[in-house]
């Protein structure tokens, strides 16, 4: 779950945000091992994840990871805008000493730059920042579907498994009888 920040980042010296202890069951690692029946059978009796597999935390881990969440976000958008006038300060400082090559696509960088790069609203930069959480809610969406249609594949596949039994027993059953 707590993945490394864009940078060297210095606002969390006491660990208060991002937690140090291990997790087992956010390990990437032993993703294969949790996916065994046997062992989902196991951490749904203990109470441990939920009936569509999602691991059970308490309101503070919530509330703690939606702070990091927040933090990783500020951030980034701290280190974006960092970015963006660095690359507007080396523009600038190649169009001062005019060692930019005359070519159309550069200039039209240098001119998106300049006008909205450099003068961007912050509505635009909320819009960037509104599709990129779009993006990852369609990614987390498209991900519960795929788990979603396995469960349906999981589960056709038991009443299959068990419509053959049944059938299979019934013709133990006749024959013995028959015999």
């Amino acid at each position: 779950l707590f993945r490394p920040s864009y940078g060297f980042n210095l606002t969390d010296p006491y660990c208060q945000l991002l937690e140090n202890q291990y997790k087992n069951l956010h390990d990437p690692h032993l993703r294969a091992y949790y996916k065994r029946k046997d062992i989902l059978r196991r951490l749904r009796k203990g109470g441990y994840i939920t009936s569509n597999n999602k691991i059970v935390c308490t309101l503070k881990e919530l509330n703690k990871y939606r702070q990091y969440l927040t933090s990783l976000k500020l951030d980034f958008e701290r280190n974006y805008v960092r970015e963006q006038k660095m690359i507007a300060k080396q523009l600038r400082r190649l169009q001062e000493t005019n060692h930019l090559p005359e070519c159309s696509e550069i200039a039209h960088f240098q001119n998106w730059l300049l006008h909205e790069g450099a003068a961007q609203s912050i509505k635009d930069q909320e819009r960037l920042i509104r599709h990129r959480y779009l993006d990852m809610i369609c990614r987390e969406l498209e991900q519960l579907e795929r788990t979603a249609e396995e469960h349906r594949l999981l589960q056709r596949d038991r009443e299959e498994r068990r419509q053959r039994e049944h059938t299979r027993r019934k013709l133990n059953l006749r024959r013995k009888i028959e015999e």
